[in-house]
């Protein structure tokens, strides 16, 4: 894919709103050089599957553009349907993301089973709006908390690594028990502060002492209250 001055232009815009160069590299799953190369025109081609995969989802509500120039750039022929391209094109849109409950997301074993594939072979019936740019590789869990009379909506970021502070779901081998909370490193320990927890429990502990304590964890991008009874 070639690097157009649209794309340049909707790249900074997108590394502006993650924050930095290394931020928006690390949510893309790519090289912070990379990025950087495509910047400085040091590099004037994208791999065709990065582009597809990763760059055109994140870049697509930044791409202001003539409809003309934006059919040459969207498409990009790796024989997806139109219709997604149109979907990401708007981001004022908001998209309904499938929506598991706590006990289909216990079954996810990331070892053995792609995220993706696997919420296609549960296919869940439910659906949630949010407001967070569509991507692909998100989906919702249904979550319940004694300390509310509602359920919450969370929009997961699969494939994402969480940054210091931010709010994350995780699955823990113990029980196979999935929890949301505030994730923070420092040195080997991890340590999770659990949200809506009656008792404001703490999870802490040495992750090269224990590297099998977590099964998985992925950043929260948006969460919403169920005050329609939609889940």
């Amino acid at each position: 894919m070639k690097i157009t001055p649209e794309i340049i232009h909707a790249l900074q815009k997108s590394i502006d709103h993650h924050g930095n160069v290394t931020q928006f590299a690390k949510s893309l799953g790519i090289a912070h050089s990379t990025v950087l190369f495509w910047l400085s025109g040091k590099t004037t081609e994208i791999n065709g599957r990065i582009w597809a995969q990763k760059l055109r989802p994140e870049l697509a509500p930044f791409l202001e553009m003539e409809p003309a120039t934006a059919s040459e750039i969207l498409p990009y022929e790796l024989g997806e349907p139109r219709g997604e391209y149109t979907r990401m094109f708007h981001p004022d849109r908001k998209e309904r993301t499938a929506v598991l409950s706590p006990e289909q997301l216990a079954e996810l074993d990331i070892t053995i089973e792609p995220v993706r594939e696997f919420i296609e072979r549960i296919a869940p019936e439910k659906t949630f709006a949010f407001a967070a740019p569509w991507k692909d590789t998100y989906f919702a869990v249904a979550y319940s908390t004694p300390l509310l009379p509602f359920k919450l909506a969370m929009l997961v970021a699969t494939g994402e690594y969480p940054g210091q502070g931010e709010v994350i779901l995780a699955k823990l081998r113990e029980k196979d028990r999935i929890v949301a909370g505030r994730f923070r490193k420092e040195n080997d320990t991890l340590t999770i502060e659990l949200l809506f927890s009656p008792r404001n429990e703490v999870l802490s502990w040495n992750f090269r002492e224990k590297p099998g304590y977590l099964s998985w964890i992925f950043p929260i991008v948006e969460i919403q209250s169920d005050l329609r009874g939609e889940l």
